[in-house]
């Protein structure tokens, strides 16, 4: 409001002084009123302006343009209760479609719910993307140069069970698992984003994959198409990459009856994870079962030369278990297991297990353990010359002490070195294991350190033909 300077006031003072004043009905002016000329004066009376320096101010009228547009301000389609109204390009009021942010795109913390695949606009800057709906779908997020320059967006996935995916222009698409939030904000017109942690993990989970119907972009957290992954490999780099154990376990399942290949040389590569598992009491003779890969009886195959599943790097630090598979190599193998265990940790055989056509089926090095837990078939190659049963070298270890295990033989497997061999400080512990069914070849092998305990069997290991122990080895 502009001040009045002196001159003004004295001349306002002096025409209110000398006007009249107006009657009211009953002839006398009430108090505390004052009368002002009209904007032009009157006679013998300054006007507005000559007193203020100013017109007095127009009333405001229906149908005013709004800023620079040549359009009226009108209402546009329908409006929402507690959604914000932004103005468009041509002045009309509209539906932003979701609560207010902070005005300028930055948060406001106002919900907007989403159930199936969604895609961001400009009027989610500065909302909360609450992912729900219990299913896996994306959310897309457009190139930030159709959003305001300061947008702001916290996007939270409240379902407890399903994760979803997240496709941010300029980034690479991610998995939001269960119960966590990110943030998305817009930088020098691109996006930033807060990078998820791991899941941690509020309960024992399974992660599910099927070779038929899944696909390694699905949260793999429910089975069949749209939900499960491909491969074996990406089931294990979730469980290895994307979680926090948190002290749960993990159950790899596959669907049944499928069969999985590799294009690369080994078909599952295990590698450390993170957090530790659940917590027994009790002996028993092994470690707690942490992450379980079932097969359903499917077809686990590596590929020439190369392993199914194997540790190769760093440390397996939580134990791995195998059950109700069958695990072989390629066509025309010479070389590589079925499953071998290189680096310290534990690999486990669990029930319902058929090796057939490997080259070794069990093989462990460099601190790598195999634990055998149940009763498995060793089927004869069709395609692949059996050299080893087992095989353990440099300080590997293969066992079931403890455990009355049965080894089936079936189809005559011929060993081409000898169905057992420890080397180099290794040791193959195979008490109160039972072999039934016939094979042909040297029974066992151990050489420069390498030792295999029986319990006074080792006349009985799998072949025809005596095995042998050159000092320093051993078998007793």
């Amino acid at each position: 409001m502009r001040r009045l300077n002196n001159a003004a006031l004295a001349a306002l003072a002096l025409v209110l002084s000398a006007a009249p004043a107006a009657p009211q009905s009953g002839g006398v002016a009430p108090a505390n009123r004052v009368y002002a000329s009209p904007p032009s004066g009157g006679a013998g009376k300054p006007s507005f302006r000559d007193l203020v320096g100013a017109d007095l101010p127009l009333p405001f009228k229906s149908g005013t343009r709004s800023g620079n547009t040549s359009k009226f301000v009108t209402t546009t389609g329908t409006l929402t209760s507690s959604n914000c109204v932004r103005i468009d390009a041509d002045g009309n009021f509209v539906d932003a479609g979701a609560g207010c942010g902070g005005g300028d795109g930055s948060w406001g913390n106002a919900r907007v719910a989403i159930t199936s695949a969604y895609t961001a606009g400009s009027g989610d800057c500065g909302s909360t993307i609450a992912l729900g709906g219990g299913a896996f779908y994306a959310l897309t997020v457009s190139a930030a140069s159709g959003y305001e320059s300061t947008c702001v967006m916290v996007v939270a996935n409240e379902d407890a069970a399903r994760g979803k995916k997240i496709s941010v222009n300029g980034h690479g698409d991610f998995i939001l698992w269960p119960k966590q939030t990110l943030t998305i904000f817009a930088s020098n017109n691109a996006w930033l984003v807060t990078p998820p942690q791991r899941w941690k993990l509020p309960a024992n989970t399974t992660i599910y994959f099927d070779k038929t119907n899944g696909a390694d972009t699905n949260d793999c957290l429910a089975a069949g198409a749209g939900n499960a992954c491909e491969t074996p490999q990406r089931a294990w780099d979730i469980a290895s990459n994307e979680i926090d154990l948190n002290g749960r376990s993990i159950l790899l399942q596959s669907a049944s009856g499928q069969t999985y290949t590799t294009t690369g040389y080994y078909l599952v590569q295990l590698s450390s994870v993170v957090g530790t598992g659940p917590t027994i009491s009790g002996g028993g003779g092994g470690a707690a079962e942490m992450i379980v890969f079932d097969g359903a009886g499917s077809t686990f195959k590596g590929s020439t030369g190369g392993d199914a599943f194997v540790s190769l790097t760093g440390v397996l630090n939580v134990p791995v278990k195998l059950q109700n598979m069958t695990i072989s190599q390629g066509p025309s193998s010479a070389l590589g297991g079925c499953v071998g265990a290189n680096v310290p940790g534990y690999i486990q055989i669990g029930t319902g297990v058929i090796f057939h056509d490997c080259v070794i089926s069990i093989f462990a090095a460099t601190g790598g353990i195999v634990q055998i837990l149940g009763d498995f078939t060793n089927l004869a190659g069709t395609t692949v010359s059996q050299q080893m049963l087992f095989d353990q070298q440099i300080g590997g270890n293969i066992q079931a002490a403890g455990y009355p295990i049965t080894v089936t033989l079936t189809g005559s497997p011929n060993w081409s070195i000898a169905s057992t061999v420890s080397s180099n400080f290794g040791l193959i512990w195979l008490q109160n294991v039972t072999f039934s069914g016939a094979s042909t070849g040297t029974r066992y092998l151990a050489t420069d350190f390498g030792v295999i305990i029986t319990g006074g069997a080792c006349a009985s290991l799998p072949g025809n033909a005596p095995g042998s122990a050159p000092s320093p080895g051993y078998c007793n």
